[in-house]
């Protein structure tokens, strides 16, 4: 529910949500009393959470969850985090906590609730979070929620991205980047996969781009802690789930920013799909995978993974095209060695299917070979 998404904390925002669910519903069924008594628990709720997350000073001097929902009022209209007008509404659900009690709301002569109160209540709460939104904007800047709800929502989002980091706080976009925008990301493509009418396709594609962009935005300390996340997942989970974040969050490029110990494993990973997967994301983090590859053996493997779909027969026409393209393409930054290994792990697969007598294949590869030879000249 977007309309919490100010909220940092998933189980605090969770409890809202289901309170402001409930506080439909109640509305729905005329039930009064259990409208003023959950507009009141929510509203002193998020007033609550605001005082104690700005740090805003309580002149009783009490604990920040100690004061009431009076105090939290008064002390929100003087810090210009409500208006005078909003604070004069709370009125209605000041003493929500005497309904709960029939013999206090009885003692103390209090009105019972009514349409007309309920219905002010409930419109209250809109008006708060309206206030609040503003106020923690001002203050903190965008939350991690904030930012995935633009980018599900909005296909002008990627432009606008960089202004929303900008006013965002580091923590919250450490947040973006390790939780928040990967849940979302991981949920819409569950729906698309479940209910394939949701066409979530735009979403998810925003969602790519945003980390990347976030990624790039964050200092080398948190981009090193969004790393390890993904070291974490290739060591305790596998198949899907492991290759769904891998294509969508992780470039071989950011093996830089992971710990020594753990850069040979990642790379092992990304040698081990290049011969069963030539989709889009997974041809893009193959050619990326080639500025890190060190070894003879890597960059033969590396080569191999090309070579094998374009000489195939049971390939796609129209995906060795794919294949083909991105090899020949690929950003040939190698050293004199690596040029040698390559041009000889070349004439090796062109010899063998030249004494194979596969002449047709023996030519393609030669073809192929000086393609790739003239992309490397320096002009």
């Amino acid at each position: 529910m977007a309309i919490f998404n100010f909220i940092t904390s998933d189980q605090f925002r969770e409890s809202l949500e289901n309170d402001y669910a409930e506080l439909k519903s109640s509305l729905e069924t005329r039930s009064w009393k259990s409208v003023q008594i959950l507009s009141g628990s929510i509203v002193e709720a998020l007033l609550i959470d605001y005082i104690a997350a700005s740090n805003t000073k309580i002149p009783s001097g009490k604990d920040v969850l100690k004061i009431d929902l009076a105090e939290a009022i008064t002390i929100c209209k003087n810090e210009n985090i409500i208006s005078e007008r909003t604070a004069d509404l709370c009125s209605v659900i000041r003493s929500y906590r005497n309904l709960i009690h029939p013999a206090r709301q009885i003692r103390l002569g209090e009105i019972s609730p009514s349409q007309q109160s309920a219905s002010i209540a409930s419109s209250l709460v809109d008006l708060i979070i309206e206030e609040i939104i503003k106020a923690r904007k001002k203050s903190f800047g965008f939350t991690a929620e904030q930012i995935v709800t633009k980018l599900e929502n909005d296909h002008n989002s990627i432009a606008l991205l960089p202004h929303l980091l900008k006013e965002a706080h580091e923590i919250e976009i450490e947040r973006l980047l390790l939780n928040s925008l990967p849940d979302k990301y991981y949920y819409l493509v569950s729906q698309n996969n479940e209910y394939p009418e949701a066409d979530n396709g735009d979403s998810i594609v925003r969602l790519e781009k945003g980390f990347r962009i976030s990624f790039d935005f964050v200092p080398d300390s948190i981009k090193a802690k969004v790393v390890a996340k993904f070291v974490n997942i290739l060591k305790s989970e596998g198949g899907y789930q492991l290759d769904l974040y891998a294509d969508a969050f992780f470039k071989p490029s950011y093996v830089k920013y992971l710990e020594k110990k753990n850069i040979p494993i990642v790379k092992e990973y990304f040698l081990s799909k290049l011969p069963s997967n030539q989709e889009k994301a997974t041809l893009e983090n193959a050619i990326e995978l080639l500025s890190i590859i060190e070894t003879k053996e890597e960059l033969d493997k590396w080569i191999d993974s090309f070579i094998r779909p374009l000489v195939s027969t049971n390939v796609d026409e129209s995906e060795k095209t794919n294949i083909r393209s991105s090899f020949v393409t690929a950003d040939w930054k190698l050293s004199d060695e690596q040029v040698i290994i390559l041009d000889n792990r070349m004439d090796n697969w062109i010899a063998h299917y030249k004494n194979s007598n596969q002449i047709s294949k023996s030519e393609y590869l030669v073809n192929l070979k000086k393609e790739i030879q003239e992309n490397r000249l320096p002009f």
